[in-house]
């Protein structure tokens, strides 16, 4: 996920390679690496073209963003664990139910990755469908169910409560 983010916007192909479990994005395993990096220097390769999503942070009565972001897999907003001062604060925060009010294309809506989604119990999704999923982790709300848009849709949150909250891209720290 590093490497793609190193790459995005530039151009630069990317060899996905599976060192965990599920590797449903990946083209090779690691047994077979060498073979795949020979036959890409070979020219014998295929490009898939994937989806990216881009975060944009833009602070409460401003209209300059403080922060942007590209990933591929996904962008996660959690509790600011980060700025814990010691560690009976940063296990509080682990527990900290962030509140979000989430819109889509501007329109309020009552408040992945394919892990993600499999552990919540959403869709496992094609990487070749253009769409973006909304996968509600561990939701304390009547709307619990994933749901599936067109990369078009814009999709911001707000937070609610007192709490501040980290965002992860593609497993990386982005922004507190």
């Amino acid at each position: 996920m590093r490497a793609v983010g190193l790459a995005l916007g530039t151009g630069v192909p990317v060899l996905g390679a599976n060192f965990g479990r599920f590797g449903y994005l990946t083209a090779a395993e690691p047994d077979g690496l060498q073979l795949a990096i020979q036959r890409f220097l070979d020219g014998d390769y295929h490009l898939e073209r994937r989806m990216t999503i881009d975060a944009v942070i833009v602070p409460d009565g401003t209209a300059a963003p403080r922060y942007r972001a590209s990933g591929l897999n996904d962008i996660v907003a959690g509790p600011p664990v980060r700025q814990a001062h010691d560690q009976r604060r940063a296990r509080h925060l682990r527990g900290t139910v962030l509140e979000l009010c989430r819109r889509f294309d501007d329109r309020l809506h009552a408040t992945g990755s394919t892990g993600y989604n499999l552990s919540a119990r959403g869709p496992i999704v094609s990487p070749k469908l253009r769409c973006l999923v909304v996968t509600p982790v561990s939701p304390h709300m009547l709307f619990d169910r994933s749901i599936v848009l067109d990369p078009s849709d814009e999709v911001s949150f707000r937070l609610q409560g007192p709490w501040g909250a980290d965002l992860i891209v593609d497993a990386l720290l982005a922004a507190s």
